[in-house]
Parts: structure tokens; C-alpha cells; sequence
């Protein structure tokens, strides 16, 4: 509200309803014929407000930080009684108004604390799981033995417990306690194993010398893997045996496809790393023209793969041992046919054996 210092008398009066000038003490205005005296004006007075020190902007922040101050006791003293369990069971209202600021007075406790800053929980690194190995049983804690594995020579296969593991030289990490039978292995060398026993949160180290594996004996000819039909020919100059054959698509091929064109044909028994070198040139020499290979025990899933990541795109066609006898190809034996175009072994070469 405004205050007023003085109510002061004017020379002149103004008629409330046309405001014409009247004398000072006229109750009747000439102009409109109002009745003054009625109207209840007989002065017209002006007004001054009191004068205060400061500017009224000052004046009005210091009443509103008054009232914001009294707002907010307000609302400390209504959480404070909210959180009294005799006040919030004898008046519940009091409770449902100040269970919310309650909440936001938490969080924003909780939020200053956060950017004030407290010691963050120290980060726990779990240990690498620890690999099973078949043939061994699980200590009853975790404990972490390591074992070192050398050959001579090296780059050989590390067999633990029967299981493939690596190669020479080989550092295995977390393992558990107990016995191992360890094994490296190369192509033309024997075979070395040992027994081992790892302690608990200690190493060993292993080295194992391999002999190269002595020539083997000439032995008699090759037994046919099963007896050949009779009308098959002795692969030597003469016609070739026919065979129709699927490969892992289910394509048919046959011998007479080829008729009128110099066919290369490798027969192989297994997909192993010398078969796969001998797919690979027959690849490059021929590329994939005129050519096929024929595998007698076929691994569809090893074959696979091995055609899609090697991009072959020579047939390999799926057969059995018959298809062997009929060629008389020896058991595990690769071996290279050249077929004239008239169905005639010209070239019959040994190309691997295991």
C-alpha cells in the first residue's frame, strides 16, 4: 500500500461528471446541473506520496527476499513436522505435501555431494578364467602354475592331456595344480611325451628332443582297399573306369562329360596338408579347366572351408573306396592320371604318400 503525508485543498473544485471548473464551496454545477452535495464532493484534494530513501527496485528485491525467506522456513518447518512419525500418523496430509520435498531436498543433497567430489571405489580386475583341461580336476582355490614347453627342433605341436594347445616354443598361463602328460609332435619326427607335476604359484619348464622317424621298410604291394569289379580295366594304358560323382553341391559329374578333351584327374583319400598343397598346383597349372579331383574319404566340412577360403573352383567330387579299387590307387596314396580325350590313361604318377 502507498502512503500519503497530506490531504490539501485546491483553489477549484472539478464537477464529477462534466469536470468543468467550479468555484471552492459550489454545490451546484452549472453546466451539467449536478447536484453536488449529493455526489458527496465538495474538495477535490491532491496527493503526494511520501518520499523514501533508496530506489524502489532496492525497495522490491528487499521484500521479496523477505518473503522467499519466510516461504522457505515455511516449507523446512512442514518437511521437519512431516518426518515426525507421531505428527504424519495425526494429520496424513502434512506427510503426502512433504514427502516430494523431502525427496527433492535429498536429491539435491546428494547431487552437491557429488560435485564436491569423494574417492572413487578402487576398480577389482578379475582374473582370466582358468582353462580346464580334460583329464584333470579342479583344485579346490584358484591358483596359477605356468608351464614352459621347448622341443628340438621346434615349431611342434603341443599336445596337454591329449588336447592341442599350441606350438614349441609355448608359455601356458593359469593353470591348475596337479599332473600333465605333455606330448610334441612334427612330421618326420617321432613323437616325445613326459609327465609332469605343477605346484601350486609355481613354473616349469619342459624341453623335449625329438629323432627324426626312421625310413619305412618297403613292404608288398598294397592290398585294394575292397575287391574291383570285373569289368574294371587295369588302369595302365587302357581305358579309364567310368564313374558318375557328386560334389559337396550335389553336381553330377561323369567321365564322359570330358569326352573329346584331355582330362588331369587327382585321386586323394584324406583333405590333409599335402592334399591341399596338390589341389592348390593343380589349381595354378590348370586353372580349374579340364581338371577334377576325386577324394575317397571326404570331410565335408573340412572341404568346405578349405574351398571357400582358398577359392578353388576345381570339381572335388565325393567317393568311396570302390572308385580306389577301380583305379587301383593304394591306400593314403595320391596319385595323378592323364585321360585322352578318347577315355585312355596316358599318365599314371604317384604324387604323395603319407
Amino acid at each position: 500500500m502507498q502512503n500519503f503525508s497530506r490531504v490539501a485543498p485546491k483553489t477549484q473544485q472539478v464537477c464529477p461528471m462534466c469536470h468543468a471548473q467550479l468555484p471552492t464551496g459550489v454545490l451546484y454545477c452549472d453546466a451539467c446541473g449536478t447536484d453536488l452535495s449529493r455526489a458527496g464532493v465538495l474538495f477535490s484534494t491532491s496527493v503526494r506520496p511520501v518520499s523514501h530513501h533508496g530506489s524502489g527496485a532496492a525497495a522490491l528485491v528487499k521484500r521479496s527476499a523477505v518473503i522467499a525467506g519466510a516461504v522457505l522456513a515455511l516449507v523446512i518447518g512442514l518437511a521437519g513436522l512431516g518426518s515426525i512419525p507421531q505428527v504424519s500418523a495425526r494429520v496424513p496430509v502434512i506427510g503426502t505435501i512433504t514427502a516430494p520435498i523431502r525427496g527433492a531436498i535429498t536429491q539435491a543433497v546428494e547431487w552437491g555431494s557429488s560435485l564436491v567430489g569423494r574417492e572413487s571405489a578402487p576398480t577389482v580386475v578379475e582374473d582370466p578364467p582358468i582353462p580346464t583341461i580334460p583329464g584333470v580336476d579342479a583344485p579346490p582355490v584358484s591358483i596359477t602354475p605356468y608351464l614352459v614347453v621347448n622341443s628340438a627342433p621346434d615349431v611342434a605341436d603341443v599336445y596337454l592331456n591329449g588336447s592341442l594347445v599350441g606350438r614349441t616354443p609355448l608359455t601356458l598361463y593359469s593353470l591348475n595344480s596337479g599332473r600333465y602328460t605333455v606330448k610334441v609332435a612334427r612330421r618326420g619326427y617321432t613323437s616325445v611325451s613326459r609327465r609332469v607335476e605343477l605346484k601350486p604359484n609355481e613354473g616349469m619348464t619342459v624341453t623335449l628332443q625329438m629323432k627324426p622317424a626312421a625310413a619305412p621298410k618297403p613292404s608288398a604291394a598294397p592290398r585294394p582297399a575292397a575287391a574291383p569289379k570285373p569289368s574294371a580295366q587295369q588302369p595302365s594304358g587302357g581305358l579309364a573306369p567310368g564313374f558318375t560323382l557328386k560334389d559337396r553341391r550335389g553336381v553330377i559329374y561323369r567321365l564322359s562329360d570330358f569326352r573329346g578333351r584331355r582330362l588331369t584327374l587327382l585321386m586323394i583319400w584324406n583333405l590333409d596338408g599335402e592334399a591341399e598343397q596338390l589341389i592348390r598346383s593343380l589349381q595354378a597349372r590348370t586353372g580349374g579347366r579340364d581338371a577334377v579331383v576325386i577324394m575317397i574319404r571326404p570331410n565335408r566340412l573340412a572341404l568346405r572351408r578349405f574351398i571357400d577360403t582358398e577359392r578353388i573352383t576345381v570339381p572335388v567330387l565325393l567317393a568311396n573306396p570302390d572308385v580306389a579299387a577301380e583305379y587301383r590307387v593304394p591306400e593314403d596314396v595320391a596319385v595323378l592320371f592323364t585321360i585322352s580325350d578318347q577315355g585312355r590313361i596316358l599318365n599314371r604318377q604317384i604324387a604323395a604318400r603319407r
